[in-house]
């Protein structure tokens, strides 16, 4: 009878009855295993209140996550997705459950879905499965969006299923484009400002401190490569008289007209022209030995000739007319110098050129010594000694 209590009791857990428990009086061996029946359906109940807690806080945080969270059987058919499916996609989970997650994707994606599932089935090699990586999702009202997708694999009850979580990153992905186009906004205007701080206003050519930069770099350059290094430096003659006469208007635009034409002059790669401050304008010539700098300062005096720039007051022409001071270092046969050394020097052969009586350039060598100065008539160049 009491073993027959122990059955009866089973059944009555069996149909749900989770109460009952078996009433143990003796402690003999049917008493001992009526105690382990008891200790055992206690169990099973905390097991089942834990399984029951576990699985709530699951459904929980599949209901609550704002991503889509939608699974797969190894057909690539939906069997469940979550409710933040319809924010990321626009379907209802009833809707999608029982259709094809490739009505997720875009083509040609979408038709070769149901292959990959396969293959992956057939060979077991994982292209995307067990990582994530940013892919293109399909809206139900058609529109495509950017998403980022991670997969991964499950058995249950010996079938297989795939979890996909998939996260709408539309917002982040506007938002890395906006913040490209403000970096590259930044890189143009940080790219204007440095034009700007190292151009004149008035003529538009390069100032006196990238002029300064540019030849420390230049003889930097001359130096390790032992190649001669010339620069030039012309002023405008009687400019004064020209800006008292004409107005200084018209004075600014005989300025940018000389500018904009020694522009033309410096064709080779690293010749630069500048102005230095006022009438005066320096170019560098890279490269360039005594016959070289002496046929590039022919070349911008007939140049400013051509303008034809009237000049009323100048004492030498009835144009505008330069002077030039144009000096050639040879690095090769000579220390290291500093670039206020070869700017004295081309100075101190503009002003022989203009005490030679202007219109003219007057070129020598670099040394240590000083310039003694060769005298440049033109385009003719015919050279003579001035000193």
């Amino acid at each position: 009878r009491r073993a027959a209590n122990i059955s009866s009791l089973m059944k009555q857990f069996s149909a749900g009855n989770r109460s009952t428990r078996l009433l143990v009086k003796r402690r003999d061996e049917i008493g001992e295993l009526s105690r382990s029946v008891n200790k055992l359906l206690d169990k099973i109940v905390d097991d089942e209140k834990e399984i029951r807690d576990a699985h709530e806080r699951l459904h929980a945080l599949f209901d609550n996550v704002i991503d889509s969270v939608i699974v797969i059987n190894s057909r690539g058919i939906i069997e469940s997705a979550n409710p933040a499916t319809a924010k990321v996609f626009g379907y209802h989970p009833e809707e999608l459950i029982g259709r094809n997650v490739s009505v997720l994707m875009p083509e040609p994606v979408s038709s070769e879905h149901d292959q990959y599932i396969a293959n992956y089935t057939r060979t077991g090699v994982k292209k995307i499965i067990g990582s994530g990586r940013k892919v293109e999702a399909r809206h139900k009202s058609g529109r495509l969006f950017p998403a980022d997708l991670a997969i991964s694999e499950m058995y249950v009850k010996g079938e297989r299923l795939f979890t996909g979580i998939l996260s709408d990153i539309s917002e982040q992905e506007a938002l890395k484009a906006q913040m490209a186009k403000a970096n590259e906004d930044l890189s143009l205007a940080n790219q204007r400002l440095e034009e700007l701080a190292r151009t004149d206003k008035l003529t538009g050519i390069f100032n006196r401190g990238h002029f300064d930069e540019t030849l420390n770099s230049e003889i930097a350059r001359a130096t390790r490569n032992s190649l001669p290094l010339s620069l030039l430096l012309l002023d405008v003659d009687y400019f004064k008289r020209f800006n008292d006469h004409y107005g200084h208007l018209d004075g600014d635009n005989c300025l940018r007209e000389i500018a904009s034409s020694l522009m033309r002059v410096c064709k080779r790669s690293g010749e630069t022209v500048a102005r230095y401050g006022g009438e005066e304008f320096p170019i560098i010539l890279p490269h360039l030995d005594l016959e070289g700098a002496r046929c590039k300062a022919e070349e911008v005096i007939q140049l400013v000739r051509d303008l034809q720039i009237p000049h009323a007051k100048s004492a030498i022409s009835n144009q505008v007319t330069i002077s030039i001071g144009a000096v050639t270092w040879q690095p090769a046969s000579q220390r290291p110098i500093e670039s206020a050394e070869l700017v004295k020097s081309a100075d101190i052969l503009l002003y022989a050129a203009k005490a030679g009586g202007r219109n003219q350039a007057c070129q020598d060598k670099f040394t240590t010594t000083g310039t003694s100065g060769r005298k440049i008539s033109g385009v003719k160049a015919h050279l003579r000694s001035i000193g």
